[in-house]
């Protein structure tokens, strides 16, 4: 008996003693943040966790519950299917979670570099001009020799009688993806630089030679050595280290683009068809001639009626939306294709593998809330789609995404002008609140990978203005 137990075991099966028969059986996989010492309990019996895996569980409704010192209950319903492995991400929060300002000067407009590891932001006060310039301050370690220091670095210097364009009160800001370049726009001076925070060289963009009037749209393209440029009608590559100009295309009024890493993306649309090109090296080619594999699904996948509008890419994941305003999800590294019918899109994740779409349930701000999230399976080589609506009972503001997008964090403001900052499972369940204040007015926030929120905060009760602010989720003080 004991030696056919060992092998039921080992091809994930068990006896179920009252019935007298074989069972199949599931297994759950544990990823927790922070990395903690912790207790797992399934319908409250203790249980056994090997590996961060709990094998051999009985198929059906089950609740997990995860117990670390220090952090608040973790609380999960889960369908177990038999001969799965099921991926459980759990972000813990500690029971006490303490605010610690950053910066003591009130800053201009900032950005978080990618991953949140810094945090590039400008001072710019007229008055007293001792401290303006560009700053940026280590958020997190970027290897294992390197460590993070809270001391503040000076970029670039500016005055307000050389550097007009940093003290405009509209300026825009944005960090290339490689962290290198950063572009500055100003609707009131219609003006377009960029910084280079390396060599600490300036571009300008415009009013220039080359770009005489001020961009309906600009962005960093090839991981921020050109950018892309609308004015009007006309689209442009702009090689703004050798001021070299490339024209794509001067009449885009039937056009829509989309810049991915390395290409642009041209759906020209004309009546009741469509045709997708690619610019890529300097030129325009057919989606046919650059991605035959992509045309073929297409080709096979759209009704007559219908055309694409419009497309976003990431990696090998497109997203496609046509003229009845439905929307399509495809893998092309493994030829998955889904229709997700009509919805209207209010987040999707940089990688394209999280939608949140919402639906007003009545008048008194309350959301229903759907997430469709597509999940890798198989080494890559399928994918499966989750769906789940729960309802939030207030209008968010901004989502990020953390732990492969099975949690979420979003900020929100009360009617009585309280801004929040929630966490939430991608399914609903786990919300909990970690920040919540009167006055204090959350301009932007970030997480990085040491488990620390970042808050920008404007403090609208005392003379400070606006600050850098963190939340440590790794430190279980009581």
């Amino acid at each position: 008996m004991t030696l056919t137990i060992v092998i039921l075991s080992s091809q994930g099966k068990t006896v179920d003693i009252e019935d007298k028969k074989i069972v199949s059986t599931g297994i759950i996989k544990i990823n927790i943040k922070p990395n903690v010492q912790f207790k797992a309990y399934i319908d409250d019996q203790l249980t056994v966790v090997k590996d961060s895996k709990i094998d051999w569980i009985k198929p059906g409704k089950i609740t997990l519950r995860v117990i670390a010192e220090g952090y608040k209950e973790w609380l999960k319903e889960l369908d177990i299917k038999a001969g799965n492995i099921h991926d459980v991400f759990v972000q813990l929060i500690p029971i006490s979670l303490n605010l610690t300002q950053v910066t003591n000067t009130n800053i201009g407009v900032s950005s978080f570099t990618n991953e949140v590891s810094e945090f590039i932001y400008i001072i710019n006060d007229k008055e007293n001009q001792t401290y303006n310039g560009v700053w940026k301050i280590k958020l997190s370690r970027g290897g294992i020799f390197d460590f993070v220091s809270s001391e503040l670095e000076l970029i670039y210097s500016i005055n307000s009688d050389e550097h007009a364009i940093f003290f405009d009160k509209n300026l825009n800001v944005n960090l290339s993806k490689d962290n290198r370049y950063l572009l500055l726009s100003s609707y009131d001076s219609k003006q377009v630089e960029i910084l280079d925070l390396s060599s600490k060289n300036t571009f300008r963009i415009s009013p220039s030679l080359k770009i005489p009037s001020y961009p309906d749209k600009i962005q960093f393209f090839k991981y921020g050595k050109t950018v892309i440029i609308q004015i009007k009608d006309s689209l442009y590559e702009y090689d703004f280290i050798n001021d070299l100009l490339y024209v794509i295309s001067t009449d885009i009024s039937n056009i829509f683009y989309h810049t991915s890493d390395n290409e642009v993306y041209l759906v020209v649309k004309d009546e009741d068809k469509s045709a997708i090109y690619i610019y890529k090296d300097f030129k325009i080619h057919t989606l046919k001639t650059i991605n035959d594999k992509l045309h073929k699904l297409l080709n096979e996948s759209f009704k007559e009626e219908s055309f694409i509008n419009s497309v976003i890419v990431s990696n090998n994941i497109y997203i496609f939306n046509d003229n009845q305003n439905n929307y399509y999800w495809t893998d092309i590294s493994n030829e998955t294709f889904f229709n997700l019918g009509n919805i209207n899109p209010q987040y999707i994740s940089n990688d394209l593998r999280l939608i949140i779409y919402k639906n007003l349930i009545n008048n008194n701000d309350k959301h229903s809330w759907n997430t469709i999230k597509f999940i890798s399976r198989q080494g890559g080589k399928s994918n499966e789609i989750k769906q789940t609506s729960f309802i939030v009972d207030s209008n968010v503001q901004k989502i990020q995404t953390s732990f492969s997008n099975d949690v979420l964090f979003f900020t929100d403001e009360t009617n009585d002008g309280k801004s929040r900052l929630w966490k939430i499972d991608y399914d609903g369940q786990n919300k909990q609140l970690l920040y919540s204040e009167v006055g204090k007015k959350i301009i932007d926030f970030g997480i990085n990978n040491v488990d620390t929120l970042y808050l920008v905060l404007d403090d609208e009760n005392n003379n400070i203005g606006r600050n850098l602010y963190k939340i440590s989720l790794s430190e279980n003080r009581r």
